[in-house]
């Protein structure tokens, strides 16, 4: 190995051979790198970067958690004045960041490529850096088309894609490695591509390698750096199963810790096997380890819910994370077809790979047998060779393992949440769907309640999610009161199953003499255990935690749901089509509307789209007695209440039906031809503002300053366009002007947002936008007017915003003052801690609509005018004491 140092470098890395030659050609070429797992990828953009230090660069990740351990590590080995030359990105952030628009999923961002992308943004990189990049998706490909066509340098700009083909696995979301493999040929820049390739893994022992080799299972010839094996064994076990990998996940847990401990499994919670896999996570949480068991196969785990736990995850879940001990559960042939979109078990294969590169140090694949389950190797790994290896053991006869192989297995059908399928929808889909519905705020909402979404068991160091058991105790409080007889809640809550019915009564015979609240909680953690079948919750969060609902809080969410009619109701109604299940949380028969009970910060796309799909089964069902039903999603949370209403529901079927024809075979749509990156646009900067602090003498001019707008802006979003304006202009201390007006910021507007300011897309559609309305306020920007705003920093990136989509370069610099941050120097005593608009006209005794523009900006000027004779008076002595003006001007 060698290093590299650098004057950028405080500390010294190690590379490998592959690494030097991949970093010494990142300086000159194009690069593919296709690398085998543990390869150390993110140590080789660090390099990449290190060799580019004076470069602009840009890094685009597939996830949030890839993004920040990138950052991590490019920072610990980098001095801080090389930051401003590297970015690094999600998809979704930059497209964000850099078409000003919310950009959550892909649903957003489809909207920002087919609809904005025209206005072309300063990306301006020398070298792009794509991680993952076997993950990429159509629309992903569509936005980086995108950045490379856009960026200024593009003919200049080195383009370095990093990826392993073998860890394909996220087909179900229209990943491909097409634009991986075939990027020398999609971009064009007459700069040399080169194919490398990492094949030396610093984590997956030699030992493994040569088991996938074996198998067909390692194309690129991946080998261990060090050439050292791992402990690895097999097992097949029919007999008492549960108790013998509980065993052996306990012996694992004394050699290496809960914290080093993955339990791996083909799938979670799904229908395709049975439960024995959660089963185990009971006995696991049941003997007193911390245990983590996620709801579903898609459901994102956090991190610092993980830590010191004994991890139960999907394929899906694991990748890109790494455990000493790693145990694949139950990976067979019976679940194979379920992945395969052809024939040729790629998509298992790939999987299979991904599982069994996760270890560091332990290895164990563990199988069981039964009369459905004989096949229990999926059907490419060579099971007459592992039967004569050391490494295996069974408590079956080997003979007759072999001839069961040949035993035809059982047919599984998949049965999809409602959630599950509508994160198998496309953009194109979910746009068609969204064409038939339409939006109605019956409720805004109003404070939330800011229950704790996770806690901390301090004795164990340990953190637990506890979102769904506050989902299911804001239903418990409203249905208990009608219910009595926990007997008859079982059975409406649809808890049939008889083991774990006999573990629900057994549970609650153990909490019925505790406090209210803590009876309460308590239920609800039981109640939902018995939803999602694991017990891990009760077995691990002691009484003394269970306490993190107030009494008020409890009240306040009774006094929320009691505007339900509770007479004639009925609870967790479970409605089926085809291979489709979901559950109606309530149905109001006497008010005639199907509930969605939420309790969550937010409602998103996909809450909206449940509802939707809610009512396209009640007709396909043929429910009649529920057709003519209003859908209402009622968030608790912040006590608001949104109608979905279906336009054409004969069309919105036929569309449902056509979706399901093809749920398990995702259609990837590539367009061949366009996905060729156009290289011949001609690229410019853009106007460019940037905001400076103010010097002592351009200070003292503002403090002589008689003229100020007071203005407030609201948007579309965190990152959006103006939706309304809100101005009071004041000369010589008297209002001369004010302006309100709603602006059609030709985005969509976030349901946050709406909120917030309840401004609706309807709302502005027929409005003037900001490019239109400013000649009307322009005068107000020339340089001789202050302006000020609470939190201003904000509304000043909101006008670079705009200034920089009507390409308007300002004559002027334009100075600007934080009444937040001014006020505190103004009287620190009175405002160093209540800094908050509506805190602060509260404490003065000045009442206003709280995010409207207009009563915003002139609440902010009438708390002027309330401390003091005269706007310039406050704003000398903030200046006095030490705050500083800020002044806005082009680059």
């Amino acid at each position: 190995m060698s290093t590299i140092d650098n004057n950028l470098n405080p500390t010294k890395l190690c590379f490998s051979q592959e690494q030097n030659e991949i970093i010494k050609s990142s300086t000159t070429n194009n690069i593919i790198i296709n690398a085998v797992a543990g390869s150390g990828k993110t140590t080789t953009i660090v390099g990449i970067v290190q060799a580019n230090f004076n470069k602009k660069i840009l890094i685009l990740t597939y996830n949030t958690r890839l993004m920040e351990d990138t950052k991590v590590k490019i920072n610990k080995h980098l001095m801080d004045n090389n930051a401003e030359f590297i970015e690094i990105r999600t998809f979704h952030s930059f497209a964000a960041s850099y078409w000003a628009s919310s950009c959550r999923n892909d649903d957003e961002l489809n909207i920002i490529i087919s609809q904005y992308s025209q206005n072309i943004k300063n990306i301006d990189f020398d070298l792009i850096i794509i991680d993952e990049a076997q993950d990429l998706t159509p629309i992903l490909w569509n936005l980086c088309q995108l950045i490379f066509a856009n960026n200024i340098k593009n003919k200049s700009c080195r383009y370095i894609l990093l990826g392993d083909v073998n860890q394909t696995i996220y087909q179900h979301n229209r990943a491909t490695p097409y634009y991986f493999i075939n990027a020398d040929t999609l971009i064009n820049n007459n700069i040399e591509w080169k194919k490398m390739s990492l094949t030396n893994s610093f984590r997956v022992k030699q030992n493994i390698w040569e088991f996938l080799k074996t198998n067909d299972l390692n194309p690129n010839n991946g080998s261990n750096f060090s050439t050292q094996n791992s402990t690895f064994n097999i097992y097949v076990w029919q007999n008492e199963f549960i108790q013998k990998i509980s065993d052996l996940i306990e012996e694992k847990i004394k050699i290496y810790g809960e914290q080093n401990i993955f339990v791996i499994s083909p799938f979670i919670n799904n229908t395709l096997i049975e439960n024995s896999l959660v089963m185990v996570a009971n006995e696991i949480s049941k003997r007193g380890y911390g245990t983590y068991y996620p709801i579903s196969n898609l459901t994102e785990i956090n991190d610092k819910i993980l830590k010191n736990k004994v991890v139960f995850a999907s394929v899906h879940q694991s990748k890109g994370r790494e455990r000493k001990c790693v145990i694949v559960y139950n990976f067979n042939s019976n679940v194979e077809k379920n992945f395969n979109i052809n024939e040729d078990n790629q998509i298992s294969k790939n999987l299979y790979y991904v599982a069994l590169t996760r270890a560091s140090e332990d290895l164990t694949l563990v199988n069981f047998y039964s009369k459905y389950n004989q096949n229990f190797f999926p059907s490419f790994i060579d099971t007459n060779f592992i039967l004569k290896q050391d490494f295996f053991y069974t408590d079956l006869n080997k003979y007759d393992l072999v001839t069961s192989q040949t035993t035809k297995h059982q047919d599984f059908e998949r049965i999809y949440t409602l959630q599950n399928f509508i994160n198998t929808l496309t953009p194109t889909q979910r746009f068609e769907i969204s064409q038939f519905i339409k939006k109605i705020w019956l409720q805004y909402p109003v404070q939330p309640l800011e229950l704790k979404n996770n806690i901390t068991l301090k004795s164990k160091k340990q953190i637990y999610d506890v979102v769904s058991i506050n989902n299911v105790y804001v239903k418990l409080l409203y249905f208990f009161k009608n219910c009595k007889n926990i007997n008859n809640l079982a059975r409406i809550l649809h808890i049939n199953e008889k083991k774990h019915f006999n573990a629900l009564i057994e549970q609650i015979q153990e909490i019925m003499n505790l406090n209210n609240n803590q009876k309460f909680i308590s239920l609800a953690m039981v109640f939902d255990s018995c939803f999602r079948a694991d017990f891990i919750a009760p077995n691990s969060i002691d009484i003394k935690y269970r306490n993190w609902i107030s009494s008020k809080q409890s009240q306040t969410i009774y006094q929320r749901l009691s505007n339900i009619q509770d007479n004639n109701s009925l609870l967790r109604f479970k409605v089926e089509f085809e291979n489709i299940s979901t559950i109606i949380d309530l149905i109001d028969y006497q008010n005639e509307i199907v509930y969605a009970l939420k309790f969550n910060e937010t409602l998103n796309d996909n809450d909206i789209f449940e509802m939707a799909l809610i009512g396209i089964l009640i007709n396909l069902n043929k429910l009649n007695e529920f057709q003519n039903f209003r859908l209402i999603i009622f968030n608790i949370y912040n006590n608001s209440k949104l109608e979905v209403e279906l336009e054409n529901i004969n069309e919105l079927c036929k569309l449902f039906k056509n979706y399901l024809k093809d749920l398990t075979k995702p259609k990837l749509d590539i367009n061949y031809q366009k996905s060729i990156v156009d290289l011949s646009k001609q690229n410019k900067i853009l106007i460019n503002y940037v905001t400076v602090k103010l010097n002592k003498k351009e200070n003292k001019i503002v403090q002589k300053n008689n003229k100020f707008v007071f203005f407030d802006f609201e948007t579309t979003g965190f990152n959006g366009y103006v939706c309304q304006i809100g101005m009071v202009i004041v000369e010589n201390d008297e209002i001369v002007a004010k302006i309100n007006k709603l602006i059609n910021p030709l985005r969509p507007i976030t349901l946050e947002a709406m909120w917030q300011h309840r401004i609706s897309d309807e709302m502005v559609e027929n409005e003037t936008t900001f490019a239109q309305f400013w000649p009307q306020i322009s005068q107000y920007f020339n340089g001789e007017y202050l302006l000020i705003a609470h939190n201003i920093a904000f509304d000043i990136r909101v006008l670079m915003r705009e200034l920089t989509r009507m390409d308007l370069a300002l004559t002027t610099q334009i100075d600007f003052f934080c009444s937040r941050f001014g006020l505190a120097k103004y009287n620190s005593n009175e405002f160093k801690y209540t800094q908050k608009l509506d805190q602060i006209a509260t404490k003065l005794n000045i009442k206003f609509t709280h995010h409207n523009a207009y009563a915003d900006a002139l609440a902010i000027y009438q708390i002027f005018a309330s401390l003091e004779s005269s706007v310039n008076k406050l704003i000398s002595k903030a200046i006095d004491n030490g705050y500083n003006a800020w002044k806005l001007k082009l680059n």
